[in-house]
């Protein structure tokens, strides 16, 4: 225990905030940057490397104007990123292929450049291509076994009387269903497309650490990981809500649950497992809030450095306190961005701060009032004050896990309102700031995803 908190000590909140605060006009990558790069590794040759200067310098037309300016560009970056190609052999040697070509021709270059992001070759993709369609079928059964069993569940539970069980088995069948989708969906790609992707996706199970690698390395459409969030026989699980965690560390706790461990044991037991320290966890948050920044338009890295430095001091009731309304905020801010899409949430008065919600019927996926003559939605004439109310009444909860859901409105809420109105227990708050700090990245996993679906 006494190295665990020397580790935890010697990464602090501040250098992490300072690892993330890169400069413009810099080699520099930010995580978004970074995000960036795995989700443009197709594009034409000059082009990759070109559009990744854009986002980093003001006048990056004039100062990239030929190809050697280009390969200078490119070797200046990898410099700077020795740290993403140290952790594995196969990374290391493409890493220093890539440095012992710096007098190459510049197209060389740039090709070993987007070469070394890629992290695989050519004949890889074309390996991977012969056999990609068995992955679909290896998808499909295991969807189909896991609503098997989700059919069993619930009979048994409607045979007991148990309508809440129910509830929870059938909108468990939707998730399980909405996954068979996407496996269909994703497998009208061409086999090229999809061994590209899953190459690209053991790539980064190798190397990425600033929002955690959440799947095995062949699970590159998360069909096993969703499979795992939405298993039948976890629908009571206190930590479901946790979809941001690794599926070892996930099925690690789920397997202590099963043989009888309480929820603050394995909230205790979480932060021992490598990788998923708070420190770790806080890294993971300052990632996710500027890969938002846009969408959000809330800056909250003062807050999760005010978190860590909290907790790493043992003061746990502020942790919590702190992380919660974090939460809360996240929520609001998600809100606020679907309005913008022209989701309706919620009807605003900016003057006065009051909010009037356009009721949603969650079993009817549709809204509660509807103008017979504009077809719009008509909001209501009472005012909403809180984030729970908005998971609730509104049509955000449709775009948050039902996990997550239960969670805010059942553990979450009765470990905030008597700390929110003062009421203090002589007792051992850690466990509640450990599931607080993850539920915030629950919530950021959740509002990611989304953008990545819907956002090109």
């Amino acid at each position: 225990m006494k190295v665990a908190k020397k580790e935890v000590i010697e990464v602090t909140a501040e250098e992490i905030l300072k690892f993330w605060a890169v400069p413009k006009n810099s080699y520099e990558l930010s995580a978004a940057n970074v995000h960036w790069i795995y989700s443009n590794l197709n594009l034409p040759l000059r082009d990759f490397i070109f559009e990744l200067l854009k986002r980093k310098f003001d006048n990056a037309k004039r100062r990239f104007n030929t190809d050697e300016k280009l390969a200078l560009a490119c070797h200046e970056i990898v410099k700077l990123h020795k740290f993403a190609f140290e952790q594995n052999p196969i990374d290391k040697n493409l890493w220093i292929k890539f440095r012992q070509g710096r007098r190459a021709h510049p197209e060389k270059v740039l090709l070993a450049h987007r070469q070394l992001w890629r992290g695989y070759s050519e004949n890889e993709v074309k390996n991977i291509e012969l056999h990609i369609l068995k992955d679909k079928k290896i998808f499909q059964n295991d969807v189909a076994k896991a609503l098997r069993r989700n059919s069993i569940l619930r009979k048994r539970a409607f045979k007991v009387g148990n309508p809440k069980r129910v509830k929870a088995y059938v909108e468990n069948e939707t998730k399980l269903n909405e996954i068979m989708k996407k496996i269909e969906d994703a497998f009208t790609q061409s086999p090229e497309v999809l061994a590209r992707c899953k190459l690209v996706h053991r790539t980064l199970h190798r190397r990425q650490r600033g929002l955690g690698v959440l799947t095995a390395p062949d699970d590159y459409l998360h069909v096993l990981f969703n499979i795992q969030v939405n298993n039948p026989d976890l629908i009571a699980f206190p930590l479901r809500f946790m979809g941001h965690l690794p599926c070892t560390t996930y099925e690690a706790l789920s397997r202590k649950w099963l043989k009888g461990s309480s929820r603050d044991e394995m909230m205790l037991t979480l932060t021992e497992i490598k990788g998923n320290s708070i420190v770790d966890l806080c890294e993971r948050l300052l990632a996710a809030d500027e890969l938002l920044a846009k969408q959000l338009r809330c800056r909250r890295a003062i807050a999760f450095k005010e978190i860590a430095s909290s907790y790493e001091s043992g003061h746990y009731i502020a942790a919590t306190l702190l992380a919660t309304t974090q939460v809360e905020g996240i929520l609001w801010d998600f809100a606020h961005y679907l309005n913008r899409r022209n989701i309706r949430i919620f009807k605003e008065n900016r003057k006065q701060v009051v909010f009037w919600p356009y009721l949603w019927n969650r079993d009817k996926n549709a809204y509660v009032d509807i103008n017979p003559k504009t077809k719009r939605p008509i909001c209501s004439k009472k005012r909403i004050y809180s984030a729970g109310v908005l998971l609730d009444k509104t049509r955000l909860g449709s775009f948050i896990h039902p996990s997550i859901i239960s969670y805010l409105v059942d553990d979450f809420i009765q470990d905030r309102n008597p700390l929110m109105h003062g009421l203090i227990k002589d007792r051992d708050y850690k466990p509640n700031a450990i599931a607080a700090i993850n539920c915030i990245m629950a919530c950021y996993y959740e509002i990611l995803e989304y953008v990545k679906k819907n956002e090109v």
